[in-house]
């Protein structure tokens, strides 16, 4: 405010600093905001990622038996089980960019949940033409696939994997 003093000299009173008041408003909008996201994720179903959402909860019983017909496949499922402890696998379909699809344009796959001791050919294996083989590279995007499967696998298992390499689903 302004006012005049003794000798006719205006005096000017500084003004308040709003710039603190400001940041934490604008503190407490972004961190709104945020917590308004975290809650829609939750409420939408968890991960947030719906490459692996509800459309793949099933088991793919045609995977599964064609795993079980398989005598190599479940050799290398008994190997799995037994040297390495796996006992839980996801079955899952993926599409050509190694990403979880559906049957239309997917083939069989099964993941086991990386975990420690367990070799790199073992993480993921595909069904091809030939029969039951893995998806295993040195390509940095496949090596980024698979571990993104691992990592899925690790809340998505939806089979049990037998000492002797048979899959059986939940």
């Amino acid at each position: 405010m302004a006012g005049q003093a003794g000798g006719g000299d205006l005096v000017t009173e500084p003004a308040p600093d709003r710039a603190p008041a400001r940041r934490r408003a604008a503190f407490a909008a972004g961190l709104a905001v945020a917590l308004a996201i975290v809650v829609a994720i939750v409420l939408a179903g968890g991960s947030g990622d719906d490459e692996a959402g509800e459309a793949l909860a099933g088991v793919p019983a045609e995977c599964i038996d064609a795993w079980n017909e398989d005598p190599v496949a479940m050799e290398t499922g008994g190997h799995g089980a037994r040297l390495h402890g796996a006992s839980r696998a996801w079955v899952v379909y993926i599409g050509p960019d190694n990403r979880p699809s559906d049957e239309t344009d997917g083939r069989c796959a099964l993941v086991l949940p990386g975990g420690a001791g367990l070799e790199p050919e073992l993480g993921v294996t595909v069904l091809e033409e030939k029969g039951w083989e893995a998806l295993y590279s040195d390509d940095p995007a496949i090596q980024e696939a698979i571990a993104f499967l691992q990592a899925e696998a690790a809340q998505r298992t939806n089979a049990a994997l037998s000492q002797e390499g048979q899959l059986l689903a939940d």
